[in-house]
């Protein structure tokens, strides 16, 4: 008569079990646990299906209670003084500078004092804050009342915004309003990346003086 080794039918089982355990923990290894990558992909996936995946009501409370406090910040106010009070330019002294700036023929040390000013370090400190959720900010610039760039954490497309609807809005002709651009996908990604600005007011006469402007990488923005 065939008699079952409940024994060892047990401990081969378990044997397999365990096999079977150690090949998931190899694969997991090899293929890597779930990435910002995957979340990356999942957004993009996501953003093709639902226009309005984020609403502009809830990235207008995320400028009112963060952004807006960053922009009064004494060293953005002081650094957007200085700019509008020293040698302001004339029109077509700001396009010549943006059309080197833009074409690359720029002088680097022109570049080098808007990245690495005491205004741009700030800003990179706000960046930081959004590492935890993989660079949240893409990017964070200041811009004067002529719409040049006074400070910024990386270097932007133009160097002259105030042709641009973000610093019309924002600026609004010193009084000063919240503007979220339309969401758009990065140059050097395709994230779909949505820009925030909000305006620099000067505490004495609560006239806008410049505006602050963050990209926002809305795969990255926590649920509402």
């Amino acid at each position: 008569m065939f008699k079952f080794d409940l024994k060892k039918l047990w401990q081969c089982s378990c044997n397999k079990i365990l096999v079977g355990i150690i090949v998931l923990l190899i694969a997991l290894v090899i293929c890597g646990l779930p990435s910002n990558q995957m979340k990356n992909d999942s957004c993009k996936e996501k953003h093709e299906v639902e226009s309005k995946y984020i609403s502009s009501a809830f990235i207008e409370r995320l400028a009112k209670r963060k952004f807006t406090a960053w922009a009064e910040s004494p060293i953005v106010i002081k650094a957007v003084k200085e700019a509008n009070s020293e040698n302001p330019k004339t029109l077509q002294q700001i396009i010549d500078l943006d059309n080197k700036w833009i074409t690359g023929s720029i002088e680097e040390s022109f570049v080098d004092q808007l990245l690495n000013n005491e205004c741009a370090e700030y800003l990179r400190k706000l960046q930081s804050e959004g590492a935890g959720h993989s660079n949240l900010y893409s990017e964070i610039f200041v811009i004067d009342k002529q719409g040049c760039v006074v400070a910024e954490t990386n270097i932007t497309t133009d160097y002259w915004q105030g042709d641009e609807e973000k610093f019309i809005k924002s600026y609004a002709n010193g009084q000063g309003k919240i503007f979220i651009d339309k969401t758009a996908h990065g140059e050097s990604t395709s994230l779909p990346l949505v820009q925030v600005s909000v305006p620099v007011m000067d505490p004495d006469t609560h006239k806008a003086i410049g505006v602050m402007t963050i990209g926002l990488n809305i795969c990255m923005l926590p649920d509402e």
